[in-house]
C-alpha cells in the first residue's frame, strides 16, 4: 500500500512537472535549460516531459481545472523569478493536498 507522499511523487509529481514544462515552455517562453534550472530538473528530464515520455498520467490533472489554475499560477510565479526552492516545494505540497481533497469529495 503506498502512503499518500508515494502516491504523490509516482503519479502526480511526473505530471506536475509535465503539466509546468509545457507552460513554461510554450506560455513563458522559456528554454529547457531556463526550465529546467527553475524546477530543479536536468535539461534530459525537461526533454522527456516535452515528448511525453515522463508524466504521462498528465490526463489525470488537466481535467480538474482547480489544480491546472494553480498550476498556472505557479508556473507565472516560476516565470517571473519569484519561486524559490523552498517555496516550490512548498507549492507543491499544497497541490498535493488539493488532488488528494479532490479525490476525497471534498
Amino acid at each position: 500500500m503506498l502512503v499518500e507522499c508515494e502516491k504523490f511523487v509516482n503519479y502526480y509529481l511526473p505530471a506536475i512537472r509535465a503539466i509546468l514544462a509545457h507552460e513554461l515552455l510554450v506560455r513563458h517562453g522559456m528554454t529547457q535549460a531556463e526550465v529546467a534550472e527553475r524546477l530543479g530538473l536536468t535539461q534530459p528530464a525537461v526533454s522527456q516531459y516535452k515528448k511525453g515520455v515522463r508524466g504521462k498520467t498528465v490526463s489525470l490533472i488537466q481535467e480538474n481545472r482547480k489544480i491546472m489554475k494553480m498550476l498556472e499560477e505557479l508556473a507565472n510565479m516560476i516565470s517571473s523569478g519569484a519561486v524559490d526552492k523552498t517555496l516550490l516545494s512548498e507549492k507543491m505540497c499544497e497541490i498535493c493536498k488539493a488532488i488528494r481533497r479532490e479525490e476525497d469529495g471534498n
